[in-house]
């Protein structure tokens, strides 16, 4: 955790370095407690294996969504 939160603020400009910081928070304080709370719902009815490939399964359609509604440019390196 350390090093993820100094990665961060090391890389974000001054000017966003509050909002990223904020962003981080929101997906581990926010976003993690329900993913537990689906993936323990899964597991139990279906089994650890299952957990894992449904919240890998949306990992990637949410990867896929956000890539498809907001596409990478092409001058980004």
């Amino acid at each position: 955790a350390s090093i993820i939160n100094t990665l961060l603020q090391t890389s974000s400009p001054d000017r966003l370095r509050g909002r990223v910081i904020s962003l981080y928070a929101l997906a581990w304080l926010g976003l993690v407690p329900l993913g537990n709370l689906q993936a323990g719902a899964v597991a139990e009815r279906f089994g650890a294996a299952a957990a894992l490939f449904v919240g890998a399964a949306g990992i990637v359609l949410t990867l896929l969504t956000v890539r498809l509604v907001k596409p990478v440019p092409a001058t980004a390196s």
